[in-house]
């Protein structure tokens, strides 16, 4: 953050202290959910509030492994019990739901139903929330809807402009609509954004997705092949590398 410049007449002196401000939040929730993970692992489940479920719930529904995400599904399903109007936990429920249809495990329409319902409750609780307008948005860009997806992640966006892994999602969504350099710049800002996070292994399989598109096929299985030696078990990145690779 303190790297940046931000070059601005003096009169613009608020936006700036904004946008200042929207790097440091942005920068530091994801130290805030680690930190907290750790001071909650040892927690049995029943005894957490809603936001210890939701910290807890976070690292198994980024695994792309099954089991972890019937464990992250569980705590998020116990955080909206302990809390019905918690939108940040609706926002992920659709988010995981979402993953399951894409990796297969989950069918389409009951899955698709059910993430968009969650993803729209969560806005209708906290319109103001970008994880909301993210889920909705993740939603419609792998469900081809190209005009909806980019409408809800540019909302994201609006609320939280530093948020790396909505930029990865553009990408996706850019990519399914043909337009793969697009796609790609939205990952060159991701990466800037946020270039250590756990979505690193997300971001090489959707510059794969778009390389592939644009029938650059070398460079589509050079990035597949990083992406799934970060994440042994990502179902998609693979479906990308085997078409890539004909």
């Amino acid at each position: 953050i303190w790297a940046e410049r931000y070059d601005r007449p003096a009169s613009d002196i608020f936006a700036v202290q904004d946008e200042i401000t929207h790097s440091v939040v942005a920068a530091i929730e994801p130290q805030i959910y680690a930190a907290e993970r750790l001071r909650l692992q040892s927690k049995a489940p029943e005894s957490l509030d809603a936001w210890g479920c939701v910290v807890r719930a976070m690292p198994y529904i980024w695994t792309w492994v099954i089991q972890d995400e019937d464990t992250g599904i569980n705590l998020l399903k116990r955080a909206i019990e302990l809390d019905p109007h918690y939108a940040r936990a609706r926002s992920l429920l659709a988010w995981a739901f979402a993953t399951r249809v894409i990796s297969g495990n989950l069918e389409f329409k009951q899955g698709i139903s059910s993430a968009l319902a969650l993803a729209q409750g969560a806005i209708d609780l906290d319109p103001d929330d970008a994880w909301a307008h993210f889920a909705a948005g993740y939603i419609s860009a792998f469900s081809r809807r190209f005009g909806p997806a980019v409408e809800e992640l540019n909302e994201a966006l609006q609320r939280n402009p530093n948020f790396a892994f909505v930029h990865i999602i553009l990408g996706v969504a850019y990519g399914y609509a043909g337009l793969a350099e697009d796609g790609l710049r939205q990952l060159e800002i991701a990466r800037r954004l946020s270039p250590l996070d756990q979505t690193q292994a997300a971001n090489l399989s959707v510059e794969g997705l778009c390389h592939l598109v644009a029938g650059r096929y070398a460079e589509a299985v050079r990035a597949e092949r990083r992406a799934v030696l970060m994440r042994p078990n990502f179902g998609t990145a693979w479906r990308t590398l085997t078409a890539a690779a004909g």
